[in-house]
């Protein structure tokens, strides 16, 4: 996260995993719901979401403090998406 206390990772096998750090608050998740490889992962500055994109050609924007919550999904792309960005508040991919 933005404030070091976990790490997220992905890659091709679909979830993202979000994995706290020693001393955190954070919740171990496993963020389910790409149909393929995740290609990109960006943080909001408030360390409360995640989004993630990839082959799937869907964005997706995970609550960290709701992890369980189903994702805000930003489709319409034709194809991978390998770049993705969150506004500092977190209220915009």
């Amino acid at each position: 996260m933005s404030d070091g206390t976990a790490i997220a990772s992905a890659g091709d096998d679909g979830p993202v995993r979000v994995t706290p750090l020693p001393g955190s608050s954070v919740r171990k998740a496993s963020l389910q719901g790409h149909a393929g490889p995740v290609r990109a992962l960006a943080i909001s500055g408030d360390g409360g979401r995640l989004a993630s994109a990839g082959d799937d050609a869907v964005a997706r924007v995970w609550s960290l403090t709701h992890p369980e919550a189903a994702p805000i999904e930003l489709r319409g792309h034709a194809g991978s998406i390998g770049q993705i960005q969150l506004r500092a508040d977190g209220r915009a991919a």
